[in-house]
């Protein structure tokens, strides 16, 4: 799986479930500044990671960095995907 097809099934579910992120969503849109996705949205969006992309975010990928934008969450789950 491409890193723009994750990028693509990414922003496709956080437009969904939070309408209140900034459009259009792209690989610079912000996801944690601004508060419009906080913790228990980041755990539903691992959970929609986990279910699939059949990859687990690991303890140690909580890290804020790699929630910040759409394209440092996608590079995330691409690099798992690809690991996998």
């Amino acid at each position: 799986m491409t890193l723009s097809q994750i990028q693509s099934q990414l922003a496709e579910f956080i437009a969904s479930r939070f309408p209140t992120v900034a459009r259009p969503i792209d690989a610079a849109t912000p996801l944690t500044d601004g508060g419009d996705i906080d913790s228990l949205g980041i755990l539903e969006i691992v959970t929609f990671i986990a279910e699939t992309f059949e990859v687990e975010i690991a303890d140690d990928d909580f890290l804020p960095e790699h929630f910040e934008t759409l394209g440092s969450l996608a590079r995330l789950v691409h690099g798992k995907v690809d690991a996998g």
